[in-house]
């Protein structure tokens, strides 16, 4: 389990970060009434491009996956993953708005969202929110 309120991205600047969510296509859980209704999630149909083969969708509550960009270039390169889509830069700041947006059980850092933001940016990303720093009590 990620603890995401200490700074894992703190390795060294050059190193690339990867924070993943798993998808899934159990939507029943998220439709209004059920148990999961309230999560913070981003939808995906498989005919947006980004290769997914059924309706899905990326609960941000729950702990992402927190590895370096080189294990997942491993990973590729031994077979055991493959590259299906690229997610859009309108869909990558949609995560990001529904990350910023809502209060979750699995709360994300204001400084891994600044450090999220930041990558955004770097891509051309624009019309991001700002994330302030936590008031010290």
């Amino acid at each position: 389990m990620a603890n995401l309120t200490e700074d894992p991205l703190e390795t060294n600047d050059d190193m690339v970060i990867l924070l993943t969510h798993t998808t899934t296509t159990q939507l029943h859980y998220y439709e209004e009434g059920n148990e999961r209704c309230f999560h913070p999630y981003v939808r995906f149909k498989p005919n947006e491009g980004f290769g997914f083969v059924a309706e899905c969708l990326i609960d941000l509550s729950l702990d992402p996956d927190i590895q370096s960009k080189t294990f997942w270039d491993d990973l590729e390169s031994k077979g055991e993953i493959e590259e299906k889509g690229r997610i859009s830069k309108a869909k990558l700041k949609q995560i990001y708005c529904t990350l910023c947006s809502h209060r979750s059980s699995m709360e994300y850092s204001p400084i891994i969202k600044r450090k999220i933001r930041a990558s955004l940016v770097s891509l051309g990303i624009k019309d991001l929110p700002v994330v302030e720093k936590r008031k010290k009590k």
